[in-house]
């Protein structure tokens, strides 16, 4: 091949370099025609015409100069495509609600199915008994042995006697700590005054304790409203001995005399069930001994453990809520509920279960 014809093959560019030449200016173009569009946006329209027919336009695009209707032609086509991408976003959020109805419909079908199912009716088997007087329990004359006053005298004596121990277990510890207050004010590192507030709290949470289990015992029995709260000053009891601060003797004294004031409260009122007015005196006399002597005896056996060295203090609370753990478990296998509206209750049960008649019903079941 001679050079001439190898000159001019070299001269000459191929289609597909003129093709990629054109694309490439339509594209720097295109970009020039953005940043124009943006200069017109951000300022004037006359600082804007300027710098387009300025020299800095043309060394900075090339020498390419975009006319006024490539300008608007470009603005058109974005503002079509804007225009689009809402329509576009619509379409998305059209298509997520559809699902998400889809999704609730499906929900509702299946609450209007369960909603739909049959509800059986509610029966009582005393709905369509009628409740009158006839069906009211009451004690069966004098002589019915449900009545306190009617049970036998070893019942009562023993019923006096183990309330009149718990109340003396309840007292015991009020006397039971104040031999005590030197050891505790050298191993909390108080005063005397203030280890006797040991003794302060207990009587004061000895007074404010029947404010609550006075009524409470005309509510569910006398029996629970002395038992109860009787496992819960035996747990508080045991506290105060194991005390590690002056805070919480103080706190467990006065929750231990809190609840221990149940028995002092109620037991008056266990002797007037089963007593009448002309017995009830001798009753109480006994009663009256057990309070006292609880105070009397618990500073005697309380010094006895504070002189030896291996016990101390501690073993006061310790030996009180021992004697009170005896007591209380006696009570409960041997003391029967003497509040005879609740033994009504009983009476009336028993006898719903005897005789079928759901009728049946004490005084005190009824809430209206």
């Amino acid at each position: 091949m001679s050079d001439p014809e190898k000159d001019d093959r070299v001269g000459r560019s191929s289609p597909r370099d003129d093709s990629a030449d054109a694309d490439l200016a339509k594209e720097r173009r295109s970009e020039d025609i953005d940043r124009d569009i943006e200069r017109l946006n951000s300022g004037s329209s006359s600082s804007t015409s300027h710098s387009l027919t300025g020299s800095e336009f043309s060394d900075d695009h090339d020498g390419h100069r975009p006319t006024m209707g490539e300008i608007h032609a470009t603005c058109s086509h974005r503002s079509q495509s804007r225009h689009r991408s809402p329509a576009r976003s619509r379409t998305r959020a059209g298509t997520v609600g559809t699902e998400l109805s889809q999704v609730v419909s499906r929900r509702e079908t299946v609450v209007s199915r369960i909603r739909s199912r049959p509800v059986p009716q509610f029966s009582h088997p005393l709905e369509h008994i009628p409740t009158t007087a006839e069906h009211l329990v009451e004690f069966e004359g004098s002589d019915d042995p449900y009545h306190p006053l009617n049970w036998a005298t070893k019942k009562k004596v023993l019923t006096t006697l183990l309330y009149g121990l718990i109340t003396m277990s309840a007292t015991w510890s009020s006397s039971a700590y104040s031999v005590g207050t030197q050891q505790v004010s050298r191993e909390f590192h108080v005063g005397i005054q203030v280890a006797n507030l040991g003794t302060t709290l207990f009587l004061f949470g000895f007074g404010i304790g029947p404010l609550l289990w006075a009524p409470l015992s005309e509510v569910f029995g006398r029996r629970v409203a002395v038992m109860v709260p009787m496992v819960a000053s035996i747990c508080f009891t045991f506290a105060s001995g194991a005390s590690k601060d002056l805070q919480s003797l103080m706190i467990t004294r006065f929750f231990g005399a809190f609840f221990a004031s149940a028995p002092v409260t109620n037991t008056g009122g266990v002797l007037g069930d089963m007593f009448t007015a002309s017995s009830r005196g001798f009753a109480m006399a006994g009663y009256a001994m057990a309070v006292v002597g609880g105070p009397a005896l618990g500073p005697i056996v309380s010094a006895a453990l504070v002189q030896d060295p291996s016990l101390g203090w501690r073993w006061t609370a310790y030996l009180t809520g021992i004697i009170q753990c005896v007591v209380l478990s006696l009570g409960v296998i041997f003391i029967d509920e003497s509040y005879p509206p609740r033994l009504l209750v009983f009476k009336a049960r028993r006898l719903r279960h005897e005789t079928g008649n759901w009728a049946l019903h004490a005084k005190f079941e009824e809430w209206d």
